[in-house]
């Protein structure tokens, strides 16, 4: 299993325009191949940050999942809102057990 985990932090002028981006990234990423997990949400205390976590079957579907067309449409559009900063990682975990 694959996470990715992290936060986007949007321009405040365009931050706005990151829930529609969000929400047609996530209901096209979740169709893929070994999507398990793949959530986008605004910070209630920094409106203008996203948090992301994602949960993929394999490293080959995170892979895969970078060359999507819907891919190539977030970050364009992202890039017309203005990124201020991008501190995403992905980490390999072990199997999960209840809590």
């Amino acid at each position: 299993m694959i996470i990715v985990a992290g936060y986007i932090e949007l321009e405040a002028a365009g931050a706005d325009g990151g829930e529609a981006l969000a929400r047609a990234m996530m209901a096209e990423t979740r169709k893929e191949a070994g999507c398990v997990v793949y959530q986008i949400t605004r910070s209630v205390e920094r409106p203008s940050r996203y948090h992301v976590y994602e949960e993929w079957e394999s490293l080959a579907a995170l892979e895969a999942h970078f060359e999507v067309p819907h891919m190539k449409v977030f970050r364009e559009g992202l890039g017309r809102i203005g990124v201020v900063e991008r501190n995403v990682s992905r980490r390999e975990a072990g199997e999960a057990t209840a809590l």
